[in-house]
């Protein structure tokens, strides 16, 4: 959350944050995906959903990875 100042959170709190922070956005993204498909898409702000696609995915597995998470490269 904004204004929140994790360094003076308890370790686990801090994890339940990223966990929930983490859960959301994905959340988010796979609902805008499914709205919006990119790849079938001519749509000239395909090259912005997909740059927003890969940076969504390079902070989930930073993310994941902080967790101590093993990731696969696809579902």
């Amino acid at each position: 959350p904004r204004g929140v100042h994790t360094r003076h959170l308890p370790l686990a709190l801090r994890f339940l944050l990223l966990c929930n922070y983490l859960y959301w956005m994905s959340r988010d993204h796979s609902r805008t995906c499914e709205s919006r498909p990119v790849l079938k898409s001519d749509d000239p702000r395909r090259t912005s959903h997909l740059l927003i696609s890969n940076l969504t995915g390079r902070v989930l597995k930073m993310g994941l990875e902080t967790l101590g998470l093993e990731i696969t490269d696809q579902m």
